[in-house]
């Protein structure tokens, strides 16, 4: 199962070096109240992203996915979803961050 997080649900935090995406605080109650299972917290470093992907998705729900260094990690192909006005703000400091941002994007695994 790949995770998806969308704001306002999550957050998307981007470092020097480093990107985290943490559930909003109210939603942590419902979750354990129905049992699923969702960090609640997810922080990717540069070394662990291959390249982020800022066009996936339909073209009126777009979002960035996360594409990892190692494929078989469980954050590979991680997507966060945001509002279309906000994206390119997101991108450029995704790109600022020195993190690599790729127009190209290649499916997951059993996944078109």
């Amino acid at each position: 199962m790949r995770l998806n997080a969308t704001w306002p649900f999550a957050r998307l935090d981007v470092g020097d070096d480093r990107i985290t995406i943490t559930l909003n605080e109210d939603l942590r109650p419902l979750l354990r109240l129905i049992k699923f299972q969702v960090p609640e917290k997810t922080t990717l470093t540069r070394n662990d992203i291959r390249q982020v992907e800022p066009r996936f998705g339909l073209p009126l729900s777009r979002g960035l996915r996360f594409r990892t260094a190692d494929e078989s990690d469980e954050r590979d192909g991680l997507v966060f979803w945001f509002m279309p006005r906000d994206r390119d703000e997101i991108v450029r400091r995704v790109a600022a961050a020195g993190f690599r941002v790729s127009e190209n994007q290649q499916p997951l695994k059993g996944h078109s």
